[in-house]
């Protein structure tokens, strides 16, 4: 079946069940009608309301092994289509961010303690800045970037900007490596 039926069904089966059955567990197993393989998690949105992010990993478009160089410049493509600035430190800083999460198996969730460290001295930098520079490179390609690329991106409506992790995910997934 392809992913765009798939998601449709998934999407009405989502609809269809009641508010009161609606947990974590309960979407896990209609997403997993659909899709081998996905992962969903909880997102805080503007209004402080919990909502939930499915992220879908499609066999066919992940990517097994590659070299680092190959990986690099994808992760260079899909922030420069979202247009990132590479004169901006923060965006050099966010691809290895991406890079490094990636290379470490995504199990490091808390980027200033486990993964800003290893940029800031690399870099020779401070883990603070690393983390400003990134949430300011993203700000500006929030601004630069046209709304319908951002929402086509992110596969929802924004009604603000993303958050960092939100960024990376979203690559991640793009890129067939989440």
């Amino acid at each position: 079946m392809e992913s765009s039926e798939n998601r449709n069904k998934m999407i009405t089966e989502l609809k269809d069940a009641s508010a009161d059955e609606m947990n974590i567990d309960k979407i896990y197993s209609i997403v997993e009608n659909y899709y081998n393989e996905a992962i969903v998690f909880k997102v805080n949105s503007k209004n402080n309301k919990n909502e939930l992010m499915i992220v879908v990993v499609d066999e066919r478009n992940k990517i097994k092994k590659v070299s680092e160089k190959t990986l690099r410049s994808k992760i260079k493509e899909e922030l420069k289509s979202l247009k990132y600035n590479y004169s901006y430190k923060g965006t050099k800083y966010l691809e290895e961010t991406i890079y490094l999460l990636y290379k470490k198996g995504y199990e490091k969730d808390n980027l200033s303690k486990d993964i800003y460290p290893i940029i800031a001295e690399k870099y020779n930098s401070k883990i603070q800045t690393v983390k400003c520079d990134i949430i300011q490179a993203s700000a500006i390609s929030y601004c630069e970037c046209e709304q319908e690329k951002m929402e086509e991106y992110f596969g929802l409506e924004l009604t603000s900007k993303p958050k960092t992790k939100d960024i990376i995910f979203a690559v991640m997934r793009n890129l067939g490596i989440l």
